[in-house]
């Protein structure tokens, strides 16, 4: 299990917020320096304009460096 925050913002300036969400991390393999994980992630705050808590799934690859 994983709690992830991060910061938003339009490129106006006019509209920032906090994203806050706590999600399960499926798969994480790592190659050398090499990685990819898959994340399953759901809001903890809900936005007047959202229907529900926003649920996401994620894929993610990268190379450390």
């Amino acid at each position: 299990p994983f709690y992830d925050i991060g910061y938003s913002w339009y490129e106006n300036d006019s509209y920032t917020n906090y994203m806050d969400a706590y999600g399960l991390q499926l798969l994480y393999n790592k190659t050398g320096n090499f990685y990819v994980k898959l994340d399953l992630a759901r809001a903890l705050k809900k936005y007047k304009l959202d229907d529900d808590y926003s649920s996401k799934a994620y894929v993610s690859f990268g190379k450390y460096f």
